[in-house]
Parts: structure tokens; sequence; C-alpha cells
């Protein structure tokens, strides 16, 4: 993988995607933090679709805009015509179209993009490229001059043509201050997952090189366990969104600071990485974690609502440490036997690097 050098990568933000999530369960998450006063800490930036949510969701975060300091994203839905067929490109960006126009809450209103997902053949990549690009085109020049400071085209592409292609055009779009950068390898059921690989990292750097002689900050999208961050901190990318954190909570993982993802609901000893009552403390000392949804392992154990506030404290916790360690250091503090830890050998010279 390719090494590019930046003067300073500067600092990154966590975005809390609830794309997935309902009303409901957002007000469960707000009022469990609200007891801690921790609401605008954990959810300070967040990203939602309104293609996909309900109107009372819409609402609700409309609400939380007004009574919290927050920085909330409308995400294009470009993601739904990536994993549901029930949405066509033409849908997604009728939409949006009507949506941006007419809704004015929101801080960033990310433009309608197609993605590319595995098995999709050179063509096909194309193609999505240029739907990505004349969409994008079309409903920028429709925006009032308001909007336009808070649209954040996005590039796709699997080459660096593809990207220059994206940049030449988005560049005249002279009132921008961000792009984003979706075409990361997927797997999962319909692709609906995103993942790091060398290629992608290669061409996310890239993008951030050419970002930056325009004086734009760079986005990554449905990206990020504890592993990834530093990762895209050192490919210079400005914001990530996530939704990584409520999906593990699920399965029965938690996070901890520069650890891969652990589950706590397996009763017995497996195969694969896990973690029990006796090494709790012993794990909440070495990464100096402590928050209000992991006093107990029974809770985290028991509780889907504790394993989901737990690791979006630590998906932003980790956004503000990362500053505080050299390269060195933080390769140090991962599993040395994940991939992600092999990624981000290649950013620092072999020699500096300890076996």
């Amino acid at each position: 993988m390719r090494r590019y050098q930046f003067d300073d990568v500067g600092e990154i933000e966590f975005v809390a995607s609830v794309a997935q999530i309902n009303r409901a369960q957002l007000i469960d998450i707000v009022e469990d933090l609200e007891e801690y006063n921790l609401v605008e800490y954990a959810l300070g930036r967040m990203m939602f679709c309104p293609l996909t949510s309900s109107e009372i969701a819409v609402d609700y975060l409309e609400s939380l805009s007004s009574s919290y300091d927050l920085t909330i994203s409308c995400d294009s839905g470009g993601y739904e015509s990536q994993v549901n067929d029930e949405y066509t490109m033409k849908d997604i960006y009728t939409f949006d179209r009507e949506y941006y126009l007419s809704t004015d809450w929101p801080d960033e209103l990310v433009l309608p993009d197609q993605v590319p997902v595995e098995g999709d053949d050179e063509a096909m990549i194309e193609e999505k490229v240029q739907d990505t690009i004349s969409l994008s085109r079309m409903l920028y020049n429709e925006l009032p001059s308001d909007k336009q400071e808070r649209a954040v085209p996005v590039i796709q592409g699997h080459t660096k043509q593809q990207i220059v292609e994206c940049l030449d055009v988005y560049r005249e779009f002279d009132k921008i201050n961000k792009i984003g950068f979706g075409s990361f390898g997927t797997g999962g059921v319909n692709g609906g997952v995103n993942y790091l690989n060398e290629q992608n990292l290669e061409l996310l750097q890239f993008v951030v090189k050419e970002a930056r002689k325009y004086d734009l900050d760079v986005h990554a999208f449905g990206i990020g366990g504890p592993t990834s961050i530093p990762i895209l901190y050192q490919c210079g990318v400005d914001t990530f969104d996530s939704t990584g954190w409520i999906r593990s909570a699920g399965y029965g993982n938690v996070f901890f600071p520069f650890k891969s993802r652990l589950n706590v609901t397996h009763l017995r000893n497996r195969s694969g990485p896990t973690v029990f009552r006796e090494e709790l403390r012993e794990l909440k000392e070495e990464t100096g974690h402590e928050c209000p949804f992991c006093q107990s392992f029974k809770s985290l154990q028991d509780s889907r609502q504790h394993r989901l506030l737990h690791n979006l404290i630590v998906m932003r916790e980790m956004t503000d440490m990362i500053l505080e360690y050299s390269l060195e250091e933080l390769i140090d503090m991962m599993n040395p036997k994940s991939k992600y830890t092999g990624y981000l050998k290649n950013f620092t010279p072999s020699e500096s690097v300890r076996n």
C-alpha cells in the first residue's frame, strides 16, 4: 500500500449514525445519556437518513437540534440503493431534492450517490460514478446559496482517474466545505457492511491529498470499529460515521479503546475474542476507560442498551484520545494479529515499529 505524506493529519471527529434506529430507541438513548449529562459529548455529531426514517423520528431529531449543541447531517440514502431493491436512484434523487429544498434545520446535506459494491464490474462502477457526478451536480445547482454551503458531494470510484473526475466537477461547487468518500470494500448481507482494505486505504489517502488542494474536508462513510479509527486518522480523514456501535451491541460485542471487539454474552469460553467477568476490571484499567454503562459485567452481559451506550462512549472517547499517542504507541496497544494493525504499520517506517 502506498503511503501519502501529510504535513499535518489534523484532528478527526466521530459521527454517530442513527439511521438504523427508530424514534423510541433514540429517545431511550438520549434519556440515558441525559442522566449523566453526556448527550452533547456522545451525540455531538449525528447522521440520519430522512429517506428511511419515520416522520416522528425526524421530528424528534429536529427537537434535539434545537435543545442541544449538535451537528446533524442528512445522509442521501445512497446506502439504501446499495442494500435495498425497493429504492432506485431516481427515487433517492427525487426524495432528496424535495426534502433538502423544503427543510432548513439540518447542518449538512449529503448529495445523492451510487455506491459500488463487491461484484460490480468495471463498466458498472463507471456507470455509478457518472450517475453520482450527474445527480450531485443537478441537485447542488437547485439548492439555494445557504444550502449549497451545507452540501456534501460524495466521491465514488475504484481508480484515481474516477476520483479526479469527481473532484474536477465538485471543485466547481464553489460554496462547499466538505466532500465524502464512500467506495470502501463491502461485505455482509447485500454488501451492506463497509470495510477497509489496502486498495481503498490508498484511494482514501489520495482523496484527502487532492481535497486539501482545494481546502476541502473529507468524510469517510460507514466505517468504524475502534481499530479503524487510528487508520482513518493516519489517512487524514476529518470526520467518519459508523453504525458499528449499534450493530456490535446487538451481537453481544463491546468496544474498548484500541482493542478489537469483545463478546460478553457467551457464558463459557469459545473460539474468538471474548471478555469474562474477571477480566473486565483489568481491561478497563489497561485502556483507561470508565463510563456509567460498563460499571458491572452483568449489566454489559444482560443489557443491549448498556452495551450500545458503552460502545458509543468508546467511539467518541477514542477520537479524543488519538492525539495523545505516537503511531508506535498506538500499534503497541492494538491486537498484533489484527489485519488493521498490519495496515497501521504501513504508515510508519518498519524499523521504528516494535515486533
